[in-house]
């Protein structure tokens, strides 16, 4: 007589079992987070792009008229030229738009340094004060990841604090976009303004 019942597993077995599975998530979880992390980086910098794209379109237009983007104002100014700004001002890890230290959504100011926004268009990216005087600047930064909308940091006098405002959103490093479009991750110290060399060659209009 055949005998229905069913051998289970014993506990020595359970507990192997176990084991496996969590040293495969152990293994898996670091590929999940780069791979997260490295998408909201992708995002940040076509975020970017696409502001270039929209100065590149404010140039066009007024380009006859010789009318100037200046740093003050600049989310406003750009908004007609680009589609869904909301979105685009904002980097996918800047934590304080996303409610997470230092702030919230919305409200409030980043790290107590000071506000980051201009009129009500929040943003995670801080635009050259030197931009109203580039004619043939193709190779200077536009804008870096930034505590607020406008780096004043183009002159040995600037008001701005470099340490305190820059945002290292992307495994210690930043996306920044130039005069000519590009979008490039830079480590602080490859741009730093406190250098007189990279911030004559970055950040200061070439008429100088």
């Amino acid at each position: 007589m055949r005998n229905g019942s069913r051998r289970g597993f014993t506990l020595v077995e359970l507990l192997v079992v176990i084991t496996i599975i969590g040293m495969l998530m152990a293994l898996l979880f670091p590929a999940i987070n780069a791979a997260r992390s490295s998408g909201r980086r992708t995002q940040c910098s076509n975020n970017l792009k696409q502001i270039g794209t929209g100065y590149q379109s404010f140039l066009s237009t007024h380009g006859e008229s010789g009318k100037r983007l200046y740093a003050d104002g600049w989310t406003v100014t750009l908004k007609p030229f680009m589609q869904d700004v909301t979105l685009m001002y904002i980097c996918p890890d800047d934590e304080v738009a996303h409610g997470g230290s230092g702030g919230t959504s919305g409200v409030g100011s980043i790290s107590g340094v000071g506000p980051a926004f201009e009129g009500e268009i929040y943003t995670s990216y801080g635009m050259n004060n030197e931009v109203h005087r580039f004619v043939h600047d193709s190779e200077r930064l536009l804008l870096v990841e930034y505590a607020k909308p406008v780096a004043d940091v183009a002159r040995s006098d600037s008001e701005d604090n470099w340490n305190q405002m820059k945002r290292l959103r992307h495994s210690n490093s930043m996306n920044v976009l130039f005069v000519d479009g590009r979008v490039e991750g830079k480590q602080e110290y490859e741009i730093d303004p406190g250098d007189g060399e990279l911030r004559e060659l970055f950040w200061q209009a070439s008429d100088d």
